[in-house]
């Protein structure tokens, strides 16, 4: 029986007119014990020495023989056995005062007996005996005197006598009623403090130990025997416990202080992961019995570790996308110059260009890579059939495989996903190139795309909500990760590839790209099991509130219109202004906000051309200024930012944004966008 049912069994106990029945019980019995002996005593000594006469001798006998037989009835029928007997008893005290003359030892027996009965069979049988005898009494206290024939009228001293016993007989059952009411509802306080107590200590969610002085477990609740992985723990000493577990070396409980629990590291064992245990360690006041709180903090500490990737992620990202600002700058000053350059009448310039133009391009794609994992890349995303993006590009997966592997492609039909096409490609193919290095000897890698219901979703383990998900998954028969490595593998950075192999970045721009798009991911892989990558995206079906964008108007890409260009950064100021005045706009430039807004206080311009982040004023807020004087005023906002809104707040009033690097083509298709556009539903 568990201490919680005993606690309960305690409370459920039988009880005597309401009042637990464990001690009363046992009383009952000694009672019945005692009062068989005393009247065999009686028996014996009237029979010796004969100084009664034959009716009491008899009715005592009796009452020796009732007691004698009740005493074996009493471990079964402990209430009835002692009712059985005061009923006796008190009978026999009655024929002794009718039958003897009203001797006084008699009437000193009532108040005695009411008390007896009260203790034995409850505060009820204590006045129910007290009530009769103060009745009964009287009456057969005349009663004796009649028969015994004395014929003298009843003195003032036996009336005394006879008052007197009724009130000793009323007060003592009074007296025993109340003391038994008390008694109980102290015990019944005590019952429900002990229970209390035993619940609490059973269901508390920590682990609970109170060990005896020779340094065993007295007691452990249910949580401390889970995690010593035993069901009876009573009797073993600690260490033996722990050992049992695997640990070697079981913490000194005496170099434990006040607020600093031992650390326990349970090794891993077969169907069991490793595990870290916390014992806390209290004495007991005045005693060497010491108490201990035994914490699993595993999951915990794996929370821990995940917070602390998260924060290092943002982190990285924080600084990812600070160095892609200024990156992004020199790209649009390198990219520009070469796009001009490639205009060049010499071929040899044109080539040189080209090459630049290709380096360019490369470096755009590290920073959107950084950006990525960062979750601050600038995303297009629109509704995709994710079957249908990952059989487009199963040749340029054939040839990144090589002939050692072989690619398997599951896609059962379509698909329907909202996110940017390009991250996605970027995500199959990050998964495809980690898994054909998972396998340096060849192999197969299946590439699956298909639907599910929400419940096998989380089956495979899914934690987004909604009822319907769209699952991509790699999997592959390489060497495997360890469960060390696949707490790692999101972090950036992170790499188990030799020195020069991997830059650590592939599977930290593929959380970060599936985080960004509203996925999450999941990984199962062992040693030498191989690999199975799932990333979950929402199904589009599902998707509330979605808009797709559609195609943009091409426009042309030549003006006359007033543009006031507004940049910090002086090349790129230089680069814009030469190819606005090339395809003919009216350039007005400024190095900041407030220069550009006294320029724009002075005359009026078509077209306000700005970055977003300055010092001093910022380009959302130049808008807003600077329309209030001219309302016809077009925006259009560029930066190396990718993360505007959180770098001024008051972005939120969705100007059109030219994101750097940017070629000169595509600076003068959307400055021409703008000017053509209808005007903006901002409010100055």
């Amino acid at each position: 029986m568990s201490d919680g049912e005993k606690a309960g069994s305690a409370v459920r106990a039988p009880t005597v007119d309401g009042a637990p029945a464990g001690r009363p019980v046992e009383w009952m019995r000694v009672a019945v014990g005692a009062g068989a002996g005393a009247y065999t005593l009686l028996g014996t000594r009237d029979i010796l020495f004969p100084t009664t006469t034959m009716g009491n001798r008899v009715s005592q006998a009796i009452v020796a023989v009732v007691c004698l037989a009740a005493l074996p009835l009493s471990r079964r029928w402990p209430r009835p056995s002692a009712t059985v007997v005061i009923s006796a008893i008190w009978l026999q005290l009655v024929w002794t005062l009718v039958a003897n003359g009203a001797p006084v030892p008699a009437l000193l027996g009532f108040p005695v007996l009411s008390a007896g009965a009260g203790l034995l069979a409850g505060g009820g049988a204590a006045l129910l005996v007290g009530a009769a005898s103060s009745v009964v009494v009287p009456l057969a206290y005349v009663a004796g005197r009649a028969v015994s024939g004395t014929g003298e009228a009843i003195q003032p001293i036996e009336i005394n006598w006879l008052v007197a016993t009724d009130v000793c007989t009323m007060a003592a059952a009074l007296m025993t009623r109340t003391a038994l009411v008390s008694y109980r509802r102290l015990l019944e306080a005590s019952e429900t403090a002990r229970l209390r107590y035993r619940q609490l200590f059973q269901e508390a969610p920590e682990g609970l130990v109170e060990l005896d002085e020779a340094g065993r477990i007295a007691e452990a609740n249910a949580e401390a025997r889970r995690i010593l992985g035993a069901g009876e723990v009573a009797g073993r000493e600690l260490g033996a416990a722990l050992r049992a577990l695997g640990v070697v070396d079981p913490p000194d409980l005496s170099q434990a202080r006040p607020g600093l629990p031992l650390p326990v590291e349970v090794p891993a064992t077969l169907g069991a992961r490793a595990r870290l245990l916390e014992i806390g360690v209290g004495a007991e006041p005045g005693s060497r019995r010491l108490r201990l709180v035994l914490s699993d903090v595993t999951e915990r500490r794996y929370l821990e570790e995940r917070l602390g990737h998260a924060q290092r992620l943002e982190t990285v990202g924080q600084l990812a996308g600070g160095v892609a600002h200024d990156f992004n700058n020199l790209l649009t000053v390198v990219g520009g110059n070469a796009a001009q350059l490639a205009e060049h009448s010499d071929p040899e310039v044109r080539q040189l260009s080209q090459e630049i133009l290709d380096a360019q391009e490369r470096g755009t794609a590290l920073t959107r890579q950084l950006l990525a994992f960062g979750r601050r890349e600038v995303r297009e995303p629109r509704r995709q059939d994710l079957a249908s993006i990952v059989s487009g590009i199963s040749r340029l997966l054939g040839r990144l495989l090589g002939e050692q592997h072989r690619l398997r492609l599951v896609l059962e039909g379509p698909a329907p996903v909202f996110a940017d096409r390009g991250q996605l490609e970027q995500v199959t193919i990050n998964l495809v190139t980690n898994a054909r290095d998972a396998m340096p000897s060849g192999g197969e890698i299946a590439v699956a795309v298909r639907r599910l219901a929400s419940e096998e979703a989380r089956r495979l383990g899914s934690t987004l909500g909604g009822d319907a998900q769209v699952l991509l998954e790699i999997a592959d028969v390489g060497v495997g990760m360890s469960a060390e490595t696949l707490r790692q593998i999101f972090e950036p950075f992170f790499t188990t590839k030799p020195r020069g192999k991997g830059t650590g970045l592939g599977l930290a721009t593929v959380h970060g790209i599936v985080d960004q798009s509203g996925g999450c991911t999941a990984v199962d892989s062992a040693p030498a099991r191989g690999t199975r990558f799932r990333v979950f995206l929402p199904e589009m079906a599902a998707a509330v509130g979605v808009a797709q964008a559609g195609p943009e108007r091409p426009a042309p890409a030549r003006g006359t219109e007033r543009v006031l260009l507004v940049e910090d950064d002086a090349a790129v100021l230089s680069l814009a202004r030469r190819t606005l005045e090339r395809a003919g706009y009216r350039v007005t430039a400024a190095t900041g906000g407030d220069a550009a807004e006294a320029a724009g206080r002075a005359g009026r311009f078509d077209l306000l051309l700005s970055d977003v982040v300055m010092p001093g004023t910022g380009g959302v807020e130049l808008a807003r200024r600077l329309r209030a004087y001219n309302p016809g005023l077009r925006v259009l906002l560029t930066s190396g930012y990718h993360d505007v809104d959180q770098r001024d707040p008051a972005a939120d009033a969705r100007f059109p944004l030219l994101t750097k690097p940017f070629e000169p083509a595509e600076l003068l298709r959307r400055v021409r966008a703008a000017l053509d556009a209808e005007r903006d539903p901002v409010s100055g």
